[in-house]
């Protein structure tokens, strides 16, 4: 046959097969980002819980942080793999504790070791850290969402803490703060309104006035 012929099918062959081979790169890659893109939408959340480890005096107050909590939770409990939070089991964390049970989503404390003889032995899954600073740092590391309930001014240094450690790793982590917790809701709306709160610092901390209105 003439030679012609000969380079002709090579050439013909040698085109499909880098064809061949684009196609099945093309293919792997897709089939990659697809997984990457079904685990991206669908991998759960921790979330963590800022709540005073006393209880709600106004009775009202304390039914409806039970409630909304409970809501919360029950509306998300797909999306959420984990919750984390103070460790004690009095007060609004008694209550937080309860509705993670009750909707059968995992519950781990976060403590410092001054309190190890107070946490232990209640039931309660808990850490330990040396101080409060590394116990904030792993609170923010660990978890992707935050929820502020009702709770004291250590509370609201809690909440500040960790949002110093978010903006420190350049996160778009979020603080809900919810309206439960009243003067602390009522002050950053109004340190909001006036332009105190602004920039990152106000892309971070969220008030909202009911937990319903969060979906993750």
């Amino acid at each position: 046959m003439p030679i012609v012929f000969w380079e002709n099918q090579i050439k013909r062959y040698w085109q499909k097969s880098i064809f061949t081979i684009y196609f099945d790169i093309i293919r792997k890659y897709f089939i990659i980002f697809s997984y990457f893109l079904f685990c991206t939408m669908n991998q759960k959340q921790i979330v963590a819980f800022f709540a005073g480890s006393q209880d709600i005096q106004d009775e009202a107050v304390r039914e409806k942080t039970k409630t909304e909590v409970e809501a919360f939770l029950e509306a998300n409990k797909d999306q959420i793999s984990k919750i984390i939070y103070g460790g004690w089991v009095y007060g609004v964390m008694w209550i937080i504790l309860e509705a993670s049970k009750k909707v059968g989503i995992t519950i781990e404390g976060y403590s410092i070791e001054r309190y190890r003889k107070y946490d232990e032995g209640k039931g309660v899954d808990i850490t330990f850290f040396a101080d409060d600073y590394e116990r904030l740092k792993e609170f923010t590391k660990n978890a992707d969402v935050f929820v502020a309930l009702p709770g004291w001014l250590g509370t609201i240094k809690e909440i500040l803490g960790v949002k110093d450690h978010i903006l420190e790793g350049n996160t778009q982590k979020q603080i809900f703060v919810s309206s439960l917790f009243q003067a602390f809701y009522a002050m950053i709306q109004e340190l909001t309104q006036s332009q105190m709160i602004y920039g990152k610092d106000a892309e971070v901390l969220n008030s909202v006035w009911s937990l319903e209105t969060i979906r993750i």
